[in-house]
């Protein structure tokens, strides 16, 4: 830092006087010179028009006198010559020179030799400033006339040199001024600084006004050195104090910092878990009636959250038409009770897909109870209802089905010893019989009740079959043909089969099942007024949209999708709702019994596929069956010979065994009629422990599968120990506890045949083990 603060103040006071002083005297000087030219300027025009009206009165004299004598060319002559001698005398005169033009050439120069003889303005460029002209047109004369410069130059020499004498006088002011500020100003306050300088109390004593300061600096100095005397104890104690308080600052700004953390980690979490459970968030300030919409929900809604502004109307105006009044006044009672609400509604996306939307909401109250805000959120809950649905449905469709299949079973234990009956009968009755009629009417109603329980064992999906890659083309074909004799002819028939569709995996059986029922409730819906029905079948691939109506399907998956549609009457929501329940019809019970859509729907499912129907009053019914493409290669079918019954022999000795001991007696009877040689057992181990005495004795066994003590599974186990290369048939009513895997591993088991059979069935199956 510069310790010469003297120095700076007279550089400071002194330098500004100087520069002004000789601004002033320059500004002076400047002014006064123009003002001199001017005047000069201003002399010399005054006289360049004396000179004028002179020369012009002279001129015109001689030329006045001419013409009152005698103006001949002589006369003219020594009166121009007369003319230019007096023009010399003026001109020496009054200090001039000059040259007269006659028809603009040079006629005469007066008082000085011509540099540049030539036109009258070349000669006015030459001596611009003292230069003039005055015409005579009568003799076409033009005299130029130059004022002689030195009679100016002594005018602005004595200018001049008052000029300097006025700068001198300023100069030595300013000297004077100079040096009176140094003795008044200058010294004083360096008698005051020096003090200071060397961090010492001044003690000037002298001029009243610098006394007065320096006393003033001193005692400002003793006072400042109190208060930094305070200010260094407060100082010590304030950095005590701000050091605790930055080290306390610190902690918290950790303690903040991992607060901050958390979170934003369980916001970044809130944010995932939002969007995996499909959970969006609202707000409604009620006082300046602001909506904000979380991220999720404007993805649930199908809006851009940079350029759609949310609000209470707009998000109403994406609830379902059907559920929005209901919607509303769900929110408007919220608000007036001031309670929480839970809704489900249906909603539309912007590009028009419908969600279902479970709303909760609370409603947040000032000190008088007013509501001031209300907090909703909005899951989307579409794939949990149409899974809760499903479930609701298979549970309801398992109970009656589990139902079904216990009453199947027991019914079908009952028509089989009705068919052994039967058979006795038929060994025992000629066609001539006047009961033969009545005996065919008994078997055809046990042929129709043995129908009927099998349709229920398909609807309950106890009845497994074997499936393998199967084509729908010829399956299609084969109904069509079957079906076709009995369609009306007022029912026009539209086939599109994509001869390309690949194979499904499926019981043939089940599939021309599925079929016959479509077509037989399309011909019976279109049977009053006819119409058109539509067979189609293409391949598909899964979309969003589709896995949302039905979660059954895998999106992405390639599936077969066979497409039945007529233009009947139609269906209602009410009906739609129902159609797959079993025992529900529209139709008299002559028509159907209720089983076909539910025994579809059955096959359906079992097969892993989904069925998707579309009707509306008055305007057909469209169904539309989705069944996964096999994944394994398709194979020919193979030629075989029917078994045939084999010749009845007494050598041939059978074990019958079956819990129902009417079952055992009558097909006792029957089998013995055919020849065989029969012993029979409603008890498991009963016939274990006598097949374990003489187990050569027996040629085949046929077991009951459903038995108190041993299953027949079980039973054929513990036989095929006792001997490897018995054969087995196993019959059933049919019982759900039956493992078709576990019958598959169990050697012996030769057959399986379902309950109520014939007794052709039977001697088939008997020939087939035997040979």
């Amino acid at each position: 830092m510069d310790n010469k603060p003297t120095s700076k103040l007279t550089i400071i006071i002194i330098m500004p006087i100087i520069v002004l002083l000789e601004i002033m005297g320059g500004c002076m000087y400047y002014y006064l010179q123009q003002n001199t030219n001017s005047f000069i300027k201003y002399r010399i025009t005054r006289e360049a028009e004396r000179h004028h009206n002179d020369i012009y009165s002279l001129i015109t004299d001689h030329y006045n006198q001419l013409l009152i004598h005698e103006p001949t060319l002589d006369a003219a002559k020594i009166h121009q010559a007369e003319t230019i001698s007096e023009l010399e005398i003026y001109f020496s005169l009054n200090g001039l020179t000059g040259q007269i033009f006659e028809n603009s050439s040079l006629l005469y120069s007066i008082n000085g030799p011509v540099s540049k003889p030539g036109y009258p303005e070349n000669y006015a460029q030459t001596y611009s400033e003292y230069y003039s002209e005055t015409l005579f047109a009568p003799w076409n004369w033009e005299i130029s006339v130059i004022e002689n410069p030195a009679n100016y130059q002594r005018l602005r020499e004595r200018i001049t040199q008052g000029l300097y004498l006025l700068f001198a006088s300023y100069t030595i002011l300013a000297i004077a001024i100079i040096v009176l500020l140094w003795r008044l100003v200058l010294i004083p306050l360096k008698q005051i600084i020096t003090p200071l300088r060397n961090n010492q109390l001044p003690q000037y004593k002298g001029i009243d006004e610098f006394e007065f300061l320096s006393n003033t600096i001193a005692s400002d100095i003793q006072k400042r050195q109190e208060v930094e005397e305070r200010l260094i104890h407060h100082q010590v104690n304030l950095e005590k104090t701000v050091s605790q308080r930055t080290q306390e600052l610190e902690e918290e700004i950790l303690c903040r910092e991992e607060l901050l953390k958390t979170l934003k980690s369980r916001d970044a979490q809130l944010a995932v878990s939002q969007t995996v459970a499909r959970l969006g968030s609202w707000e409604w300030d009620i006082l300046s009636n602001k909506v904000t919409f979380s991220e999720e929900l404007f993805r649930l809604l199908g809006l851009n959250s940079d350029d759609d502004v949310p609000t209470y109307d707009g998000l109403l105006q994406r609830v379902h038409a059907d559920d929005r009044d209901g919607f509303a006044q769900e929110i408007k009672r919220a608000l007036h009770e001031k309670q929480s609400y839970r809704m489900d509604v249906k909603m539309v996306r912007a590009d028009g897909t419908q969600w279902i939307m479970e709303g909760r909401g609370s409603v947040t109250t000032d000190d008088q109870g007013s509501p001031l805000m209300l907090t909703s959120t909005a899951q989307d809950i579409t794939e949990r209802k149409l899974m809760r649905d499903a479930l609701h449905k298979k549970q309801k469709s398992e109970a009656i089905g589990t139902l079904s299949a216990g009453i199947a079973h027991d019914f079908n234990n009952v028509l089989n010893m009705i068919y052994g009956y039967l058979e006795v009968i038929n060994n025992n009755i000629s066609k001539t019989d006047a009961n033969y009629e009545n005996f065919q009417g008994i078997t055809l109603s046990c042929n129709r009740a043995s129908e009927l329980v099998k349709q229920i064992l398909i609807y309950s999906r106890h009845d497994e079959q074997d499936k393998r890659p199967v084509l729908l083309q010829p399956i299609i074909a084969e109904t069509l043909q079957l079906h076709e004799i009995s369609v009306p002819d007022n029912i026009e028939f539209q086939i599109h089969v994509d001869s390309s569709c690949r194979a499904i995996d499926a019981n043939v059986t089940q599939i021309q099942q599925v079929c016959l029922n479509l077509l037989q409730n399309a011909c019976q819906a279109m049977a009053t007024n006819g119409g058109i029905l539509r067979i189609e079948l293409s391949e598909v691939e899964i979309t969003n949209s589709l896995t949302i109506t039905n979660p059954r399907l895998i999106q992405g998956e390639t599936y077969a999708r066979l497409t039945v549609s007529d233009t009947g009457q139609g269906m209602d929501n009410d009906t739609l709702e129902k159609i797959f329940n079993p025992y529900f019809t529209t139709k008299t019970f002559s028509l159907g019994t209720g089983l076909g859509l539910a025994i579809t729907h059955g096959i359906i499912e079992n097969n892993h596929g989904a069925i998707i129907v579309e009707s509306a009053p008055g305007k057909g019914s469209t169904f539309h069956v989705f069944l996964p493409l096999s994944k394994q290669p398709l194979e020919l079918e193979k030629l075989t010979s029917a078994a045939r019954p084999m010749e009845a022999s007494d050598s041939k000795h059978i074990l019958f065994i079956d819990d129902e001991k009417l079952n055992t007696q009558v097909w006792s009877i029957a089998l013995t009629q055919a020849g065989f040689q029969v012993t029979t057992e409603t008890d498991a181990r009963n016939a274990l422990r006598l097949f374990k005495a003489a187990p050569d004795h027996f040629d085949i066994v046929i077991t009951d599968q459903r038995m108190p003590e041993l299953t027949g599974i079980e039973l054929a186990g513990e036989l095929i120990k006792i001997r490897a290369d018995l054969p087995i048939i196993l019959t059933s009513g049919w019982d759900d506890s039956m493992d078709f895997e576990k019958v598959k591993n169990v050697k012996g088991i030769r057959k399986v045949i379902s309950k109520p059979h014939t007794m052709d069935v039977l001697l088939q199956a008997i020939s087939s083990c035997l040979e």
